[in-house]
């Protein structure tokens, strides 16, 4: 999850050592999920921490279309990366 010496909080810096791609490449299965599914093609994984508030594009994974293409949805990073672990809402059927 999220700790306030890790991606978040407002103390938090971004390093090499403190940046979405790295949190990715340390939480297996699920990290590289999140790699999969970012879809931000101006921002770069190792320019964002990871348990940042701000929101950003998420394209599906796991097959739910949406007009043929992949579902995409908008949501905070820390919804994906902390606790709360939120999903792709096309799968879950949120939409």
């Amino acid at each position: 999850g999220c700790n306030p010496r890790g991606g978040h909080g407002r103390s938090a810096q971004l390093t090499d050592q403190n940046n979405l791609l790295k949190w990715c490449q340390d939480n297996g299965e699920y990290g590289h999920k999140i790699v999969a599914e970012w879809a931000e093609p101006d921002v770069d994984m190792k320019d964002v921490l990871y348990g940042t508030s701000k929101k950003f594009l998420w394209r599906c994974s796991a097959g739910c279309m949406e007009d043929g293409e992949p579902f995409t949805w908008e949501s905070t990073l820390n919804s994906r990366t902390c606790s709360i672990r939120a999903g792709c809402p096309g799968c879950s059927g949120r939409v």
